[in-house]
Formats: structure tokens, sequence, C-alpha cells
């Protein structure tokens, strides 16, 4: 049944966290622009700072239309939506009113310090909450959870450095100049303008500020390990060759015991089913009349 709050109530919170996914809903004032809906993952890239308010962390995209639309005049309107895919059902909607700290802000610095930050990391979007709402979830399907992809985390820290190596060259360059193939390039070409052309007003590319990050973890990098079902965060197979060792150890999981069982079953069966036909085709074919033969 569904239910409202006016604030997330504490025994959602564990739950939240737990989350290894969420949506992010926006959409511009005029009717007919876009409504966008974006999924977000990476480990701890949601947070939960008390019953009133969250933030998640904006990793570098194509797109940056949920900035824009906080941004627009008026607007700010954004919906979060978790649900549960293991375990007891249940979706989760946050209608929020939004803000954005963009990087090289000061409250971009103290939500995700360069200790903490991981690469690419655009902006963190604050939303205050202004009601909770919960349903049931029954037709939500069950899934089994097999690990963060490490791409963009990659990608991102390959971009980085190409900043990196601009600025220790070039240093005491103005604040307006960057590298051409590096994140705040990749900033100033794809994310200045949503889809239907508002601005998002981004100034992270001419803040001058370095974009460094923490070094790489578990979770990206050659630390990286595909997280399996059972064992929690920074447990598992290391990946060697990108996605398709999370492919390989999803289909290695993704066969149980039962399953393993049904198979053997169906083998068997399969061997019997054969023998039998094979049995009556040599009686077909060879019949016996007295003690002549007659073969087809």
């Amino acid at each position: 049944m569904v239910q409202f709050w006016d604030s997330i109530q504490d025994d959602f919170i564990p739950w939240i966290e737990a989350q290894h996914m969420f949506w992010v809903a926006s959409a511009p004032l005029g009717g007919g622009g876009h409504v966008n809906l974006s999924p977000k993952g990476l480990r701890g890239a949601f947070h939960v700072v008390d019953n009133k308010r969250v933030w998640y962390e904006d990793f570098t995209g194509s797109g940056s239309e949920t900035i824009a639309h906080i941004r627009e005049p008026g607007n700010g309107r954004v919906t979060v939506m978790l649900c549960s895919f293991e375990g007891p059902p249940r979706i989760m909607r946050l209608f929020c009113k939004g803000s954005v700290h963009e990087f090289g802000s000061a409250e971009y610095e103290e939500l995700v310090p360069p200790e903490t930050r991981r690469p690419g990391l655009r902006a963190a979007i604050v939303l205050d909450i202004l009601q909770c709402q919960t349903s049931c979830g029954y037709a939500v399907p069950l899934y089994q959870f097999v690990a963060q992809r490490p791409t963009l985390l990659n990608w991102c820290a390959n971009l980085a450095e190409k900043d990196i190596q601009y600025d220790a060259e070039n240093q005491g360059h103005a604040p307006s100049q960057f590298g051409e193939k590096g994140l705040k390039a990749y900033w100033a070409k794809m994310n200045l303008k949503s889809l239907d052309g508002l601005p998002t007003g981004l100034t992270a590319h001419e803040s001058g500020v370095t974009p460094t990050h923490a070094e790489s973890s578990d979770e990206w990098g050659k630390g990286y390990r595909a997280v399996k079902p059972g064992e929690g965060n920074g447990a598992g197979k290391k990946e060697e060759e990108g996605n398709k060792g999370q492919v390989a150890v999803a289909r290695k999981e993704g066969l149980g015991g039962a399953e393993l069982v049904r198979l053997l079953l169906a083998f068997v069966m399969g061997l019997a089913v054969a023998a039998a036909y094979s049995s009556m085709a040599d009686m077909a074919g060879h019949v016996s009349f007295g003690d002549t033969a007659v073969s087809s």
C-alpha cells in the first residue's frame, strides 16, 4: 500500500544505503521539453545526510540534463527512485528540490575531499526532501547483483591524467585555459546545454583547479575486483579484460546448484530417451517370422 511522509523514516535509511542503484528524474518547466531519467550506480555514490536531506555524486557523462533542470529559474524539481531487487519488495520515491555544487566550488571540496574523490566526479547534487513515498513493488523482478562496472572510472581517470599533465607543463596558465583531450575539454564540449538548449551554468572547466582524485582502489584501475554476490563490496574475481570479466562472473554465478541439478537430470533423461528410440528403431528394421529374418 502506498504511504507518504514529509521526511525519510529512520527505518528506511539502512535499506537506502544498501542499494546498488538509484534513478534520478527531472524535467524542464516547458511542457514540450524532454523528461529525463538517469540510472545511477557506483558504490557509495548516494549519501543520506539526515531525514530531510540527501546528496549524490554526479559523475561525468555525455549529458547534464539534471543540472540544467535544477538550475532553470523556478525549477529545481528532482525525483529519486530506489527499489528492492532482492528481499521484501519496495519502491521508494523521494520528491526533492535540488542544488548543484560543481567541481572547483568550496561546497564540492567539503563534500568530496581529494582523499575520497573518485575520477570524473563532476558535481555534488544536494537534494532537500519535500516528500517521501513508498509503494509495494510487487511487480519488480528479483535480480542478483554481480558487480559495479569500472569502465566509467577508468575512462575518467585517463582523461583526468591528461589535465594533470597539461597543468604540470603549463604552470601559471589562465584558469580558462585547459588541454584539448582532458576532462575539462569534455565538460566544455558536452555538458554546457541540455537537450532542449537550457544552459547548465557549469563553469568547472574554467575553475583553474586540477581534477585530481584518490588513488585507484578495488573499484577501478589495476586493483579492480568484481564483487561476487554474498561476498560484499571489494571481494571477488579480479577483472583482467574489462567488461568481458564481468560477463564471465555473471554467467558463472548465474548457474546455481539447483540449475546444475536440473541440467544433469535433463541430460540423463535425454540419454534414456535416445536409447529407447534406438532400440525401437532396431526392432522395426529387423522383424523375425519364425526362422526367417526379414530386414527392411
